[in-house]
């Protein structure tokens, strides 16, 4: 099989799982469990599948956690950036693969029914299509080899005692995100 196709094909079986935030267990293989299991899951699991995917290929892979506020997210309705606002900051995991000798944005986090309310990445590995970040972000991202490193230097503060505010806005956000998969397929 053609080593292109077969990335664009890893990216797109990844991409298409359906985007969703859940209080995920924080180590790698637990997250892609679960994200198998249910077939759904958030930026951190998806990338973690995609990541390890890549590597198994041989690809050099890094992550990149994006520090970001769910409140300056454009494609929010009004009534989840109301809701977004105050929360504290969040990330955002994404990936970047060597590929060629260049390493290569990945971004599949938003699942393709989606596409009425967000930019939907195409296959990076496709010449021309260029991903973009599933979100605005606040910073420049950190990199990370892998979750355990992330988890280590971050100090776990993407999963602080901070949740219980954010519980609420992931179940409205995934209500949210659920009709309009409906939507799409009417």
């Amino acid at each position: 099989m053609n080593t292109r196709r077969l990335l664009d094909d890893l990216f797109v079986l990844v991409r298409n799982i359906p985007f969703s935030i859940s209080l995920q267990p924080k180590d790698e293989a637990t997250q892609i469990t679960q994200l198998l299991q249910n077939y759904s899951g958030g930026c951190t699991a998806k990338h973690c599948l995609l990541s390890r995917m890549l590597r198994t290929l041989g690809l050099k892979v890094k992550l990149l956690d994006f520090p970001f506020y769910w409140q300056d997210q454009d494609f929010l309705p009004a009534d989840l950036q109301k809701m977004a606002i105050g929360l504290p900051l969040s990330y955002h995991l994404a990936c970047q693969a060597m590929v060629n000798g260049y390493w290569l944005f990945l971004d599949a986090s938003w699942d393709q029914k989606l596409a009425n309310i967000v930019p939907i990445n195409d296959s990076p590995f496709i010449i021309g299509n260029i991903c973009k970040n599933a979100v605005t972000p606040h910073d420049e991202p950190t990199f990370y080899t892998d979750i355990a490193e992330r988890q280590t230097l971050s100090g776990n503060s993407a999963y602080s005692a901070s949740m219980d505010k954010k519980i609420p806005f992931y179940s409205a956000l995934n209500d949210y995100l659920n009709g309009i998969r409906v939507a799409a397929q009417t």
